[in-house]
């Protein structure tokens, strides 16, 4: 039905109820340039009879000729005005909401209404309404409720200018993991989103944006926000490296913010672990004995913990990993050196040259040569590693010849005095000789006659202009793509960033962008409604917080080219402490560290300690921040803290004490890796930790020890047969083992379905899906049309039909793999239908008036029009005897006839259909249904009054009913038909 049909049925609910003297409420409202607004209003008067009831709207106060609307006559009023603005609201029902289309700058003003109730006398309201027309709609407003912790749900608001029902804006989010957004909720010229996520370690430095589409103005505006997230360390290794006299340098890295504070390294021999008690990044520790021996570390922050992988120390091998690395020199020269892994170390190393397919050994023994470049023909080098338990050799690396310029492209650089640096590079061998420029205005391309890399241009006018290389050598040319120079404009982007200080202080700092840079900063106090200049024109200023009341600030950048403000930045107020806390941290020794964090204004001065045993709360009379407490038994152990300030106390939830327990929920992961092969990765929880993996494989029933001890393995995939694997994970209290993984097969294409999704323009997408291993290269679409099946020669997974004939249209798929292919079920495309009058349709005649209600189902545009005998009805509106309103709800369309007056000697009424083509469907005549005397025996005006007003009730009401329980019948016909289909 729309706002206006909402405004309309929320006032007939509340007619008949009075109010004494003269009252009006309007709201205040912001808009868009070329876009409308909705000014919300109502008004009341002491009740009076009356004999007609108008409105006008106007500018400034009580002057006739600046009227923008009249009821009364449409046609009076300023001329700027006519046609685009009207009182959409009742009147009589009072209400006065007023709506003004292709807004414009001038607009922007304040407004008032007069009423006029004829044969009882007329008022003007002196409140006034305010309107304020953007020429472009503010930035969206991200709010951050509160810091973002992983594992703990984060919810963030995003707010836009709502101004008008037909340019409502389409408020989006940038992707983000695992993230939904609630329904889009609008607040006086507000409309906002909620972001909910769980914030991890991948939301860290991520931008969010936040888009607001405002469709009939064509704008976009954008705002974003850099993402700071806590997490407990992650992604722990260790990294090796080979020192003097048959030693290790291991050194532990992990990621997490905060960040890690501390290192524990472990030592595994002969299945033992050992705690190594050194604490630093870095250890250094020997290799080259025959037993295998691994190291592990543990970083550890003040949100938990994480353990690397562990790394085995290296025995003694024969040279593998053999390689060259290639480094330009003068004068077409190339140097190669040949690098190799072993233990012993390489002791010497041979060349070898490839040209034309024949070998030549170089009697190079170096581990670095030189060799020319440039040839025509195509020449590789490669190198041999030899040591006393023996050689390598690395893979061919062909020597660069000859081409032309290519990746040609331009940098710029900021200079002084409104220049900008330009610098063209270009890769080409030999090297580029010559450089030229190009400058783009007007669509006009101009020879700069420079042949420098670099050149030096002014920036800073209206106009767009562009300015492009080329860069040339002996064996060709080639151009940059056009780089623009940036225009002056005014200020923008304002914003206020809030910075606790010393002493019940905060320091704000407003920041803009303008070209040129903005040179005055003003300050803006808001409290209790008014806003109060400050007179401080500094970038950054200091104010007090911790009163009760709500205070603001605000800040307005000026620069020569005009001025921007700031949203308001509210002040904190005091509270008690709230968001309680307790963060657990794993110590030595089988000890855990248990910290208090919450919030409070002002801060809290004192922390209390409970624990829970067995059912039983205990007051541990410890006043501290943070304890430490021992871990590790059988029963269940739970700790929970009290923060308290001068203004109240806060308790936290329960932590639980983890306890001793051997490996469980073992799982695997599996990973694809290039050439048919899965990465299988094993994982356990445990306390202590697991220490060992071990994988096994299932093949035709038979089980395999596969004598991997790894956590993570690497096998092939792709047979006819089905293997399965499964690990188990060990630790000193017992093992666990995994469920079995099954690896992939090969099969062709199954599972193939269409699925249909409305688009705008009477259009239908369909997009084609297929399960196949290999992965589906080819969709083929058909159309079924008169039982005919065409091949559409469309080969993509989703394509865009029309829909609404009259004819029944199929389409089906086909997907393809290279072991064949698989067809989808046919979907039918739905088709239009007809309108139908329905039998609920009828007339009721009241004493004092007639009302007739026409029912009609279609899914098309129709247009319902009214004939009495001899007399002529508008078919929309109202002329003071008759009166008609039509609404749409889902296929339902309907259409109320009222009649004024008691003599009307209708026996019957006509009501008619006709579709948006001229095309009449039906026509249905309406009997007359009497209500009032012919229905009872008692007379009177006052009852016959009342017996119309109950009558139009009982109507309202019926039609009501009527209209939802068809509108449910038909919606489940609908979706039966949909199943169908």
């Amino acid at each position: 039905m729309g706002e206006v049909g909402l405004i309309l049925i929320f006032i007939s609910l509340l007619q008949g109820v009075t109010s004494e003297g003269w009252s009006m409420k309007a709201l205040p409202r912001r808009a868009i340039s070329s876009s409308c607004v909705v000014i919300p209003c109502s008004f009341d008067f002491p009740s009076h009879s009356y004999t007609a009831l108008h409105g006008a709207w106007f500018k400034y106060w009580y002057r006739w000729k600046y009227t923008i609307t009249y009821t009364k006559d449409p046609n009076y009023g300023m001329a700027t005005f006519v046609g685009r603005a009207k009182i959409i609201g009742d009147l009589e029902g009072k209400n006065c909401s007023v709506r003004i289309d292709s807004l414009r700058a001038e607009d922007s003003d304040v407004y008032y209404f007069y009423v006029d109730a004829e044969g009882y006398t007329d008022h003007t309201f002196t409140e006034p309404v305010q309107l304020q027309v953007l020429d472009v709609p503010d930035k969206p407003v991200i709010v951050l409720l509160k810091d973002l912790q992983e594992g703990t749900p984060a919810h963030i608001i995003c707010k836009c200018l709502y101004t008008c029902p037909d340019n409502h804006p389409n408020l989006t989010w940038s992707e983000l993991l695992t993230s939904s957004v609630s329904n889009i909720t609008e607040n006086g010229d507000e409309v906002s989103a909620v972001l909910t996520f769980n914030p991890s370690f991948k939301h860290h430095g991520r931008t969010l944006r936040c888009t607001c589409d405002y469709p009939q103005t064509s704008h976009r505006m954008v705002n974003s926000v850099n993402l700071s997230v806590k997490y407990s360390p992650r992604k722990t290794s260790v990294r090796m490296t080979l020192e003097k006299g048959k030693m290790i340098s291991l050194s532990c890295s992990s990621d997490g913010n905060p960040a890690v504070h501390n290192f524990t390294w472990f030592k595994i021999s002969q299945g033992k672990v050992t705690n190594l008690e050194l604490a630093g990044q870095t250890i250094t520790v020997p290799y080259g004995f025959d037993e295998e021996i691994s190291y592990y570390c543990e970083a550890t922050s003040i949100l938990g913990s994480s353990q690397s992988l562990p790394i085995r120390i290296p025995t003694e091998y024969s040279p593998h990993n053999t390689s060259v690395r290639m480094t330009l020199e003068k004068g077409k020269m190339i140097s190669l050196s040949c690098s190799s892994d072993g233990n012993p170390a390489v002791h010497n190393f041979t060349w070898f040259k490839t040209s034309r397919g024949k070998v030549t050994n170089l009697a190079l023994a170096g581990q670095t040569i030189t060799v020319p470049y440039g040839f025509d023909e195509e020449i590789s080098y490669y190198c041999e590693a030899t040591s006393i338990l023996g050689s390598s050799q690395s893979l061919p690396i062909r020597i660069p010849t000859k081409y032309s310029a290519q990746n040609t492209s331009v940098r710029m650089t900021l200079a002084k005095e409104k220049t900008i640096s330009l610098s063209c590079s270009s890769d080409g061998n030999p090297a580029v000789h010559n450089f030229t420029w190009f400058k783009i205005s007007h669509g006009k391309v101009t020879d700069l006659a420079l042949a420098g890399q670099t050149i030096t241009v002014p920036y800073g006018f209206e106009e767009e202009i562009s300015y492009y290389c080329e860069a040339t050598s002996i064996l060709g040319s080639s151009q940059s793509l056009p780089i623009r120079i940036p225009t002056e404009y005014s200020p923008r982007n304002t914003s206020i960033r809030m910075t606790l200080e010393k002493g019940k202080m905060i320091s704000l700092s407003c920041s803009s962008d303008g070209n040129p840079a903005v040179h005055n900063f003003t300050w803006f106090k808001i409290s209790q409604g008014k806003v109060t200049n400050l007179a401080l024109a500094g970038q950054s200023i200091t104010v007090p917080y911790g009163f009760d009341e709500e205070i603001s600030y605000y800040c307005e950048a000026t620069s020569i080219l005009g001025s921007s403000q700031s949203l308001p930045i509210r002040i904190h107020t005091e509270y008690s402490p709230h968001n309680m806390s307790v963060r657990m941290t794993l110590e030595k020794g089988k000890m855990i560290s248990l910290s208090c964090s919450s919030d409070g204004n002002p801060a809290v001065h004192n922390f209390t300690w409970f624990k829970i045993s067995q059912g039983k709360v205990t007051n541990l009379a410890l006043a501290v921040q943070t304890i430490t407490v021992p871990y590790g038994f059988e029963e269940e152990i739970s700790y929970y803290c009290e923060a308290t300030s001068i203004l109240g106390s806060s308790q936290s939830l329960p932590i639980r004490i983890p306890t001793e327990y051997s490996p469980r929920n073992t799982s695997i992961r599996m990973t694809l890796e290039k050439g048919k092969m899965i990465s299988l990765s094993c994982s356990s929880d445990g306390n202590p930790t697991v220490h060992n993996f071990t994988w096994f494989k299932i093949s035709q029933g038979k089980v395999t020890n596969l004598a991997l001890a790894g956590q993570t393995i690497t096998v092939p995939y792709g047979f006819d047969e089905e293997i399965s694997y499964y690990c188990e994970a060990t630790s000193i209290l017992g093992s666990s083992q995994s469920l079995p993984i099954r690896i992939h097969t090969e099969y062709s294409p199954h599972n193939t379905s269409v699925r249909m999704t409305l688009e705008k323009g009477k259009v239908i997408s369909l997009s084609c899906s297929s399960d196949g291993n290999p992965a589906v290269h080819n969709f083929t679409w058909f159309k079924i049309s008169q039982g005919k099946v065409t091949n559409l020669a469309l080969a993509g997974q989703t394509i865009t039909v029309p829909y609404g004939f009259d004819e029944e249209i199929s389409y089906y798929c086909e997907a393809t793999s290279i072991l064949g292919s698989s067809q989808s079920l046919p979907i039918r495309i739905p088709t239009e239908y007809g309108a139908v009058i329905l039998p609920e349709s009828r007339c009721t005649q009241y004493l004092t008036n007639l009302t007739c209600l026409c029912l009609v189902r279609a899914n098309s545009s129709v247009h319902i029009t009214w004939a009495l005998p001899g007399r002529t009805v508008r078919q929309t509106g109202s002329d003071g005897i008759y009166k008609t309103v039509s609404a749409r709800v889902g296929p339902l369309v309907t259409n109320t006839l009222t009649i004024s007056g008691s003599n009307m000697a209708f026996q019957t009424v006509n009501c008619s259909v006709v579709n948006d083509r001229g095309d009449r469907y039906l026509q249905r005549r309406l009997e007359i249904q009497a209500v009032g005397e012919q229905a009872g025996t008692r007379s009177g005006l006052m009852w016959k009054i009342g017996l119309g007003s109950v009558g139009g009730a009982v109507l309202l009401i019926t039609t009501t009913i009527a209209i939802y329980l068809i509108t449910k019948t038909y919606r489940r016909t609908d979706k039966r038909k949909m199943r169908r289909i």
